[in-house]
C-alpha cells in the first residue's frame, strides 16, 4: 500500500537538493529518509563517504538539514536582524576562533536561551573550517548520530568510528541527558579519547549546563549506562573550554 506523503514546501525544496546531491556524488552518497507510520517526515540523513579536493566534500556525515554553505553564510550576514544581541558573538568567533583554538582544542558551548543560534554557529564554523582551512569536518546532531548508527549496516558501523577519530574537526551538537543514557556512548567515548591523544579539534553544543549533565549521572542515568556517562562528561569537563551561549 502506498501512503500519501505529507511533504511540505521546505521538504520539497530539500528533496530537489537531495536529487542533485545524488547525481553529483553517485554511489559516494548514502541517503536515509525516515518517516513515521502516518507518512510524516521524521528526519533525513546524508553521508558523504569520499573526500575530494572540493571543499564542500570536506563536510561529510551530516544530516541533510545541514543547509548548503551559502545559506549558512547568508544567515550569519543577517544575524543582526534576527538576533541583534548575538551579532557581536558571531563576529567574535568568526575573527577570533583561530586564537582561541591555539589554546583550546576542545570547546563546549552550552545554554538553552539561543539554541537555534548556537546550532547555526556550529554549522557556520563547520563551513568555515572546511572552506577557509581546507580541513575535513564531521558535523552531527548527536541524536542523529545515534539513530543513524543504530540503523546502519555492520560494515559502516566499523568504518565510521575510524573516520571520526581522524577527521580534522569533529562537531557534536545538542548533547543531552537522553544520549547519556544510551549505549551509543560506548562508540563515542573511544572516538573522543583518540581525538584527545591526537589533539584534534573537537567542538560540542548543548542546551544544558555541564553541571546538569553531571547531576543527571546519579539520578537519571540507568546503572548499565552510568560508567560510560561518567567517562563522557569527564572527557568534556577536563579538556574543554566551556562557553555560555
Amino acid at each position: 500500500m502506498v501512503k500519501e506523503l505529507k511533504v511540505s514546501f521546505q521538504e520539497f525544496e530539500e528533496n530537489i537538493f537531495l536529487f542533485l546531491l545524488l547525481i553529483k556524488n553517485n554511489s559516494e552518497t548514502e541517503i536515509k529518509i525516515i518517516r513515521n507510520s502516518d507518512g510524516n517526515l521524521i528526519r533525513k540523513i546524508s553521508m558523504l563517504k569520499k573526500i575530494s579536493k572540493s571543499y564542500d566534500h570536506n563536510l561529510f556525515y551530516t544530516e541533510v538539514s545541514f543547509q548548503e554553505y551559502y545559506k549558512i553564510i547568508d544567515f550569519s550576514k543577517t544575524i543582526e536582524k534576527k538576533y541583534p544581541d548575538l551579532m557581536q558573538k558571531f563576529a567574535y568567533y568568526k575573527t577570533k576562533l583561530k586564537n582561541i583554538m591555539e589554546k583550546n582544542r576542545w570547546i563546549f558551548w552550552y545554554g538553552n536561551t539561543n539554541q537555534e543560534a548556537r546550532t547555526y554557529l556550529l554549522k557556520l564554523l563547520a563551513v568555515l573550517f572546511a572552506k577557509n582551512s581546507n580541513k575535513t569536518v564531521a558535523y552531527f546532531n548527536i541524536d542523529e548520530f545515534a539513530l543513524w548508527f543504530t540503523n546502519t549496516n555492520k560494515k559502516e558501523q566499523y568504518y565510521l568510528p575510524n573516520v571520526l577519530k581522524n577527521v580534522d574537526v569533529l562537531i557534536f551538537e545538542s548533547i543531552n541527558q537522553n544520549i547519556m543514557n544510551s549505549w551509543v556512548l560506548t562508540i563515542i567515548n573511544p572516538i573522543l579519547q583518540s581525538r584527545l591523544i591526537s589533539e584534534k579539534i573537537t567542538l560540542f553544543g548543548s542546551p544544558e549546563l555541564i553541571e546538569e549533565l553531571t547531576n543527571a549521572i546519579n539520578y537519571k542515568i540507568d546503572l548499565a549506562n552510568r560508567q560510560q556517562a561518567k567517562i563522557f562528561v569527564e572527557l568534556i569537563i577536563s579538556n574543554s573550554k566551556t562557553i555560555n551561549f
